[in-house]
């Protein structure tokens, strides 16, 4: 498979699963709630398939706490702040949320990660 075929079935992919009505719902309640202003929003699994599409609509509207295993591995940008977090340590999950308006919290279940 070239390329090109690769790039055509990954966006047929993604509209295939891009979940715009959720998306468009959380939009409009940021911008009533916000309206003059951003908030800061902690999202978890920001890595992830659907965490990195709803990362790239949320920043429209909001400033977000990237929140993943391997955040502090990952570059800032203006309204993206990553954080490395390990939700199995209560610890890590204050300091992760800590400056939140809001969190969305999209991690599957999976084992803590080893030290």
């Amino acid at each position: 498979m070239n390329e090109q075929q690769r790039n055509d079935r990954q966006r047929r992919v993604d509209e295939q699963y891009r979940p715009e009505p959720e998306i468009r719902q959380v939009e409009r309640e940021l911008g009533a709630l916000y309206p003059k202003g951003r908030s800061r929003i902690a999202l978890t699994g920001a890595s992830g398939y659907i965490g990195h599409n709803l990362l790239q609509r949320l920043t429209e509207h909001a400033d977000v706490i990237a929140l993943s295993r391997n955040g502090d591995q990952r570059k800032n940008t203006e309204h993206v702040e990553w954080r490395s977090c390990d939700f199995f340590s209560m610890e890590d999950a204050n300091q992760g949320l800590q400056g939140a308006d809001y969190a969305v919290y999209l991690i599957h279940s999976m084992l803590p990660r080893r030290s």
